[in-house]
């Protein structure tokens, strides 16, 4: 049981007292949440809202299934999969999107340029999920081709090219930064900025907070507390670290990796969210994946006010 004396004087710090007081009610919710940066983005909130009673999984699979069934409050989701079920229906909607791109190619070999991947054997993971759609999208945008190999997870993505069966990667942070530790002189090139210059608007939106419609009301509070706590992530990393590392699937990776991976995670709040989900879906429809969001861009209603 958390102390709430502790709790207060942590608000206080690193919100102020006017925002404490406002944002933190005692409040039940359920929420759902994948493992890796979404959870890193979202421990500090875990540790200080006691009330909450989350559920760590891997993959879409589960968080499609809380969706459907209505199971969960809030459900922590990449943001064309929400899109995608609120096409079909109308129970959720998107707070904010909190993860903006953590991925990253990684190479034994120099990198400058996306372009430098032309004609190489690419080893990617996610079939139709970010990872694929960020790659054709910049492939289309550099006119290049590239020879992609798949595997199921960033973890064998990483194993390959430890093992030296591939020579190029697509990995994530915040495994990325432990593979760094296995290989000193690892080359890396942010995908972020890629789509950055490809876009002209904020990177591409990755992962986002989900509200059930029906508990919006009970919950503003909390959200506007978890907003507040995104968007101060990076001013106590050792602070975010340790609430990180009561997360079982991230500890694992260890404190020293979680400090390394934290700025290059591409957490935060952008203003111009819309703007960026709408350029990041019309690119889905153009290169033929409209159907991993739905089909086409969502109506205004799609993302919550309070």
């Amino acid at each position: 049981m958390k102390n709430s004396l502790k709790l207060l004087l942590i608000c206080t710090i690193f919100f102020g007292c006017n925002s404490c007081s406002n944002h933190l009610e005692n409040v039940s919710a359920t929420l759902i949440a994948p493992t890796g940066t979404p959870l890193f983005a979202i421990s500090p909130y875990l540790h200080e809202r006691e009330a909450i009673e989350e559920t760590i999984v891997d993959g879409a699979t589960p968080l499609l299934s809380a969706f459907t069934s209505k199971s969960h409050d809030l459900i922590v989701a990449p943001i064309n999969l929400g899109a995608q079920i609120y096409q079909k229906s109308k129970d959720y909607q998107l707070f904010e999107t909190i993860v903006w791109g953590n991925l990253y190619v990684a190479s034994r070999n120099p990198l400058s340029s996306f372009q430098d991947l032309a004609d190489q054997k690419v080893t990617i993971f996610g079939t139709n999920q970010t990872p694929d759609i960020v790659i054709k999208c910049l492939c289309e945008y550099y006119h290049i081709s590239l020879n992609i190999e798949r595997v199921d997870d960033v973890t064998n993505a990483n194993a390959y090219l430890l093992q030296g069966v591939s020579d190029y990667i697509i990995s994530a942070e915040p495994s990325l930064s432990k593979l760094k530790e296995k290989i000193p002189n690892l080359f890396t090139l942010d995908l972020q900025e890629e789509w950055k210059n490809f876009s002209g608007v904020a990177s591409y939106p990755q992962a986002g907070i989900f509200i059930k419609k029906t508990r919006l009301d009970d919950l503003k509070g909390d959200l506007n507390y978890l907003k507040d706590s995104i968007e101060n992530i990076l001013n106590d990393v050792d602070y975010t670290v340790s609430c990180a590392m009561e997360q079982e699937k991230l500890a694992s990776l260890g404190e020293d990796t979680l400090k390394n991976a934290l700025p290059n995670c591409h957490i935060g709040i952008e203003e111009k969210q819309k703007e960026a989900i709408n350029f990041y879906f019309t690119k889905l429809m153009d290169i033929g994946l409209g159907n991993t969001m739905g089909g086409q861009l969502p109506d205004d209603d799609f993302y919550c006010t309070l």
